[in-house]
């Protein structure tokens, strides 16, 4: 058995495999409805953002899905015996069923070595998370008691702000649902997705999503980037679609977040394709860390 700690975290993370040493990324699923056929796909393998983004913009049906379990116990076959400890983050429990598919199958094959951890976020504040528990790593500093008091001390440090110009996709994804999944649909309401409820209450929340995901309303999105607090923000990273429909103005929301943060060094984030199956390929972002 080596010494290394291996990072395990789902393509909901947005970071591919070989991105990092000793970094796994295990696929979540995404299923497509066209014409009465069903086609499964897995993230970031089978299906790229252009190609999922093609999809939606033709009316195809996407729904999202856990990794398969048997991909997961395959994998975990695979490199438990190669590692002393593997640490595990699957997509955040308000998002996804995730977290309970991996339990159920480390408890049901008894994985010794195997630690499972609540991810607080997706996307680039779930890539950032990584980075600094390879710095950690690096320093062999990186242990379970290191990694519960990082995540308590991160608890509300991430903040991540999606505008997404046309709802009918968050309908179509199943994250509005009922009569205020008809109101959406019918009126192709634009919204601001925002995984802080802090942000949620202080602009004035308009829906509560299954699972804890807040949605404000659009015209909230600049004085919310007009509130980020700069003197205490240690990373950014700002999310877009190249692929997006030429009707969506992208390049307006980018240059607002991007004069907004001129002063800073930020990065530029594509959301990984299952992401897309919930919100749409019509989306301009930012996510925060804040000390």
């Amino acid at each position: 058995m080596g010494n290394k700690i291996a990072i395990v975290v789902d393509s909901s993370s947005g970071i591919y495999n070989g991105t990092y040493p000793d970094v796994f990324t295990i696929p979540l699923i995404i299923q497509e409805i066209t014409n009465g056929r069903n086609f499964t796909y897995k993230d970031q393998i089978d299906i790229t953002p252009e190609e999922i983004s093609k999809k939606l913009l033709a009316g195809s049906n996407i729904k999202t899905a856990s990794s398969i379990p048997g991909d997961i116990m395959e994998f975990l076959n695979k490199i438990c015996d190669k590692y002393e400890q593997v640490f595990v983050f699957p997509c955040p429990t308000t998002v996804s069923g995730a977290y309970n598919v991996w339990k159920m199958v480390i408890e049901m094959n008894d994985y010794k070595n195997v630690k499972l951890f609540k991810n607080p976020m997706l996307a680039a504040p779930a890539e950032w998370i990584v980075r600094d528990l390879i710095e950690a790593r690096n320093k062999n500093i990186l242990n379970e008691q290191f990694v519960n008091k990082y995540l308590e001390q991160h608890d509300n440090r991430f903040q991540v702000d999606i505008l997404v110009p046309d709802a009918k996709y968050v309908h179509r994804g199943g994250r509005v649902k009922g009569l205020t999944a008809l109101i959406v649909a019918i009126l192709g309401i634009s919204v601001v997705f925002t995984q802080t409820d802090k942000a949620a209450k202080k602009f004035g929340q308009t829906f509560t999503l299954k699972k804890g995901i807040k949605m404000v309303a659009c015209d909230v999105f600049k004085e919310m980037i007009a509130q980020s607090p700069l003197h205490r923000i240690k990373r950014v990273g700002l999310f877009t679609n190249k692929a997006c429909d030429p009707k969506f103005d992208s390049e307006k929301y980018l240059t607002l977040v991007k004069n907004y943060f001129k002063n800073f060094k930020y990065e530029i984030f594509q959301l990984t394709p299952v992401i897309y199956g919930q919100i749409g390929p019509n989306y301009v972002g930012v996510a925060m860390e804040v000390e």
